[in-house]
């Protein structure tokens, strides 16, 4: 994959997130805080290739345009190259920037996603949006008999400071196994 190379903060964001999300242990955590036009998408593009460079990615942001933008980062860095063409979980189906990211499909529906990512090989990447999140949760329950969704290698969570306060608030389920399974979190803010 070609990799584009890194101004110095990004390298030392990039080493210290890996160094603590690397390894085999489930449930670790970490945060990059960065100021906005910094580089936070390909700290975590980067992070991701470094920790769950075959595996299950789940990407969540708070806004669609955001969502695109980042699948095209990750285009450009040759995540489209891959077997499995990267999903979105967002009101977007058919969207021009999204085809242009390579992005195979999109749904906003629990059981269409749960059926296409056991279709596919372990190595996955998923764009979802926060208010899509309730389709994420569905899909790891096992919607209408279908398997549900295997836990996330490497889950991004891009803004994160949008998830936090209330843990009963529907954006704040990205933070817990028992709706969202993952081996590893990334909050990007």
């Amino acid at each position: 994959m070609p990799l584009r190379k890194l101004r110095p903060h990004q390298a030392e964001a990039v080493d210290a997130a890996a160094l603590l999300l690397g390894g085999p242990s489930t449930g670790a955590r970490t945060s990059v805080v960065a100021a906005c036009g910094t580089g936070k998408t390909t700290v975590g593009e980067r992070v991701a290739y470094r920790v769950a460079p075959r595996g299950r990615r789940l990407l969540l942001f708070p806004t669609l345009d955001l969502l695109v933008q980042t699948a095209l980062t990750w285009h450009e860095a040759g995540w489209h190259n891959r077997r499995q063409k990267p999903l979105a979980v967002c009101s977007l189906s058919g969207d021009e920037g999204l085809l242009s990211a390579g992005v195979a499909r999109a749904t906003t529906n629990a059981t269409q996603l749960a059926l296409w990512c056991s279709a596919l090989d372990q190595d996955l990447t998923v764009f979802a949006t926060y208010p899509s999140l309730d389709v994420i949760v569905d899909a790891h329950t096992g919607p209408h008999g279908v398997t549900p969704l295997a836990p996330w290698d490497l889950i991004v969570v891009d803004e994160a400071h949008r998830t936090s306060g209330y843990i009963g608030k529907p954006w704040a389920a990205v933070h817990d196994d028992r709706f969202v399974p993952a081996r590893r979190r990334l909050y990007l803010t």
